[in-house]
C-alpha cells in the first residue's frame, strides 16, 4: 500500500497549478475558480487518514471546482499538465475562515499558517497562495510532514530551489518517467 506522501507524488509536479495544505475545525465548502480551457484539470484532495485521493471535476455549468470537506487536515492540488495547463489566476473560498499551510521558500520549506477564508494563486511559478502575516504550523504532524516533500520535489523537478526564479511554464509536456 503507498504512503500518502508517495499517492501524492505519483505525477511529475512541474505543471502544479495550486497547492497547499488546509486545516479546518469543521465541515466547510471548498470552492476554486479558474477559467480552463476545454481540458479542465482535476482537483485533488487527500484528507489525513485516506489512501486515495478524492477527484473533483470542473463544474463547467458554475464554473468551479468545488467539494465539501470534513473538520481535519487536508492537502489541496491542482496538477494541470499538457493541454490542461490555463493562464490567468485561480481563486478558492472556504466559507469560514480556516488554517491555510504553506511551506515558505525562503526559509528552507519550512510550513507556515494563517488563517483566512479565502485565497489567491497568480504566480505561474509558484502554486499557493502568496504568504500573509504567517506563523509555525502547530497541532498534528502529518499535514507539514507530508506537504513539504511536496514542495521540495517540486522545487527540485523544476530544477530550482526557488520556485519564485521559476519560468513559468516549459513548451513541452514535461517527459514521463
Amino acid at each position: 500500500m503507498p504512503t500518502e506522501t508517495e499517492l501524492l507524488t505519483d505525477t511529475k509536479l512541474m505543471d502544479t497549478k495550486l497547492l497547499f495544505g488546509l486545516r479546518t475545525n469543521q465541515q466547510v465548502t471548498l470552492t476554486v475558480v479558474g477559467q480552463p480551457g476545454s481540458q479542465a484539470p482535476e482537483l485533488w484532495i487527500l484528507s489525513r487518514g485516506q489512501q486515495t485521493y478524492t477527484v473533483i471535476a470542473y463544474d463547467r455549468d458554475h464554473g468551479h471546482w468545488a467539494t465539501a470537506l470534513a473538520a481535519g487536515d487536508h492537502i489541496v492540488r491542482m496538477d494541470a499538465p499538457g493541454d490542461s495547463w490555463f493562464a490567468g489566476e485561480v481563486t478558492f473560498t472556504l466559507g469560514t475562515e480556516q488554517t491555510i499551510v504553506v511551506c515558505d521558500d525562503k526559509a528552507m520549506w519550512q510550513p507556515v499558517s494563517w488563517v483566512a477564508a479565502n485565497g489567491v494563486v497568480n504566480d505561474p511559478k509558484y502554486p499557493s497562495p502568496p504568504l500573509r502575516a504567517a506563523s509555525q504550523v502547530t497541532g498534528s504532524d502529518w499535514l507539514p510532514g507530508t506537504l513539504k516533500p511536496l514542495y521540495e520535489q517540486l522545487a527540485s523537478r523544476r530544477g530550482a530551489p526557488d520556485l519564485r526564479a521559476i519560468p513559468a511554464r516549459s513548451a513541452a509536456p514535461p517527459a514521463t518517467e
